[in-house]
């Protein structure tokens, strides 16, 4: 099992994009702290080993959590009790071609046996990259000796500092949470499962528009409104169809409606449901599954007002080279996915403590442990605005 630190991610690159320090985003590494999976044939004996021993001892770690900052996960948070530990993916592909039955047509005395086994073949992956930090904080006796004046208020005085600490935690994982769905755009993108609605558009009408000429005129923008809508319903519906089209072209899969899941940029819902005749959200309109807004992909800048220029971007860093930027000229505006392509859950959370009684003050470290995963055979498709 392979376990790799957030510290330097989260102070350096994570926590700014989150708290809006910069007019752009700085660029997060996407390709190393979300895993995509080890083929499990591929496994070194180390890590198979750990994950032996994962599943065997199956210990569960349960803190207790202030509901102070709660942001939204957009479904890809999920609870550790039913999504397990260690997460092992399998698929069923290179499915048996089709033959002719001679069920209904027997013949007498003709021999139907064949003689051949027909093995089911398996692609399995397991996610077993574990990323870590700690939060630590200390108290002085002589704050509670000089500070305070009963228990009551030493609670008030202690609950609240918790209450901050629990926020930053919870801001922490909301940006891991959109860590890893900007990885799977990213992935989309650089597989082509990509819809460019204003190329789409301006093909269907025989235009040239750019949409911020769409944009400018009202009946324009109602006609760009309805189209986008009709895209979106297409999609869906491809995705439910079964095949290798919406993913990495490594098995077939489909998405049924109840396993849809959505999430289109907060500016992009507001121009769609201004002009629109339907929204986005209606589940008789589209039937987009669990559909969630989100103001940015990576950071949101320093105006009041964000426009697609900052919250359409997407900047990938890999350690050693240059960033990539992504949705600059096209700004990105959503991803309609498999709720299962993409994942994040807590492996630990708990708190210690130490106390140092030469010098009169406890210290206190919440260790959180978080596995996340993105699997490019769930299918998904990225919409970006020329």
């Amino acid at each position: 099992m392979t376990n790799k630190q957030l510290a330097a991610l989260i102070n350096q690159a994570l926590l700014p994009n989150r708290m809006n320090e910069n007019a752009t985003a700085l660029a997060e590494d996407l390709s190393n702290y979300v895993d995509v999976g080890v083929v499990l044939s591929s496994m070194q004996g180390t890590d198979l080993q750990d994950f032996q021993r994962m599943l065997a001892v199956g210990v569960r770690n349960m803190a207790v959590f202030a509901d102070v900052y709660d942001p939204d996960t957009y479904g890809i948070y999920k609870n550790v009790e039913n999504f397990g530990k260690a997460i092992q993916r399998v698929a069923i592909k290179n499915l048996p071609t089709v033959q002719d039955s001679h069920a209904i047509n027997l013949v007498n005395g003709q021999n139907y046996l064949d003689g051949k086994y027909y093995g089911a073949q398996f692609d399995s992956r397991i996610y077993i990259d574990t990323k870590t930090y700690k939060v630590s904080y200390s108290w002085s006796d002589d704050t509670w000796e000089k500070c305070v004046a009963d228990v009551d208020e030493m609670n008030t005085l202690l609950t609240q500092w918790l209450n901050a600490v629990q926020s930053q935690l919870n801001n922490i994982n909301k940006g891991i949470v959109d860590m890893t769905i900007n990885k799977r755009i990213v992935d989309c993108i650089n597989n082509g499962k990509i819809v460019n609605l204003v190329s789409a558009y301006n093909t269907e009408f025989g235009t040239t528009e750019t949409y911020q000429t769409i944009k400018a005129d009202e009946s324009k923008a109602r006609r760009f409104a309805e189209f986008c809508t009709g895209v979106l319903r297409m999609i869906q519906r491809g995705l439910e169809e079964y095949g290798k089209k919406y993913n990495d072209g490594t098995v077939n899969v489909f998405t049924p409606s109840s396993r849809l899941a959505s999430i289109f940029l907060t500016q992009f819902v507001n121009d769609i449901q201004n002009y629109g005749l339907t929204t986005i959200y209606h589940d008789e309109g589209l039937g987009l599954g669990n559909v969630y807004d989100k103001l940015s992909w990576q950071t949101s800048g320093t105006a009041m007002l964000p426009t697609y220029t900052t919250t359409g971007v997407i900047i990938d860093g890999v350690e050693g080279s240059s960033p990539t930027t992504y949705g600059g000229e096209a700004p990105i505006v959503g991803i309609i996915f498999d709720y299962d392509t993409m994942g994040v859950t807590d492996k630990f959370n708990k708190i210690t403590t130490e106390y140092i009684g030469s010098e009169g003050y406890t210290t206190y470290h919440h260790h959180v442990a978080i596995d996340n995963y993105v699997d490019g055979r769930g299918n998904a498709v990225v919409f970006t605005l020329g």
